[in-house]
């Protein structure tokens, strides 16, 4: 069942993606938390309770919130400048969630499921750039150490989650990470307060708000793919959901698609079946 619920969240997450993308909606960092912390309460935290998931204050509370505050880190990279290409290298987070699994958990996984890993992340890669000729002349600065930062940081969020759900289970770690989430958001508010902005009763609220619904059960099915999956395996095959949000961008939004990013495509989903056979 992991594998499945791996996947499912590889196809919400790309569907959250695009339904940002859709709202056309100047987005602050600090109202993405909120709202989804927001969303964790009436989506993780109901669930999390009725399968008998219990408050842990220790080590649980203090890990998810740590988590919760990586993951927020992205909202705000994204507003530096040439948030794109910080896009690109923040794809490769995955790689870090791989490297802390094997290290630290001792996870061991065959050949042909590395192979289908470094294709997932290759082909990430190739999804982010779109197009290579753009980049070329690009020079290494502070957008690179941004985008390796977040993407230690969202790697770090998933291998600590997976350490949580492993010690615990996954229905008290969902809880936690609720709190957590929650207690980000207070946190942001006394520092980010003039960011606030106010949410207007039309389409566009509502593409956002189904978005960030759509990311947090996502991340239900994250944790319990957790419960039996390898994180070295898991994080992976949901870093896939770019496949899912390029199809939605050629389909729904009618975004140009390039050649390139095809390919990655192509090699992802490449990846993700022979991780799934293995």
């Amino acid at each position: 069942m992991w594998l499945i619920f791996a996947i499912l969240t590889a196809i919400l997450w790309g569907v959250s993606i695009a339904l940002l993308k859709r709202s056309y909606t100047s987005l602050t960092p600090i109202m993405g938390v909120l709202i989804g912390a927001v969303c964790g309460l009436v989506t993780l935290l109901p669930f999390g309770l009725i399968n008998q998931g219990k408050l842990v204050f220790w080590p649980v509370i203090p890990v998810a919130t740590v988590a919760a505050a990586t993951y927020v880190f992205y909202y705000y990279v994204l507003e530096k400048d040439k948030a794109a290409l910080i896009a690109t290298v923040q794809s490769t987070y995955a790689l870090f969630t791989v490297i802390l699994a094997i290290t630290f958990l001792r996870e061991s996984i065959t050949l042909p499921a590395q192979i289908g890993i470094a294709l997932i992340i290759a082909g990430l890669l190739f999804l982010s750039i779109g197009n290579p000729k753009k980049i070329r002349n690009i020079k290494p600065g502070a957008w690179l150490w941004w985008g390796l930062l977040a993407a230690v940081l969202a790697g770090s969020g998933d291998f600590l989650a997976k350490t949580m759900v492993s010690g615990f289970n996954s229905y008290t770690y969902m809880i936690a990470f609720v709190v957590g989430q929650v207690i980000v958001a207070l946190v942001l508010l006394l520092f980010d307060r003039k960011h606030l902005m106010p949410l207007k009763a039309n389409r566009d609220t509502f593409y956002l708000i189904a978005s960030e619904l759509t990311l947090f059960i996502g991340y239900l099915l994250f944790y319990l793919a957790f419960k039996d999956g390898l994180a070295s395996i898991v994080t992976p095959i949901t870093g896939a959901y770019g496949v899912v949000t390029l199809f939605l961008a050629l389909v729904w939004l009618k975004e140009k698609v390039t050649k390139f990013q095809i390919l990655g495509a192509i090699i992802t989903i490449s990846g993700v079946i022979l991780v799934g056979s293995v």
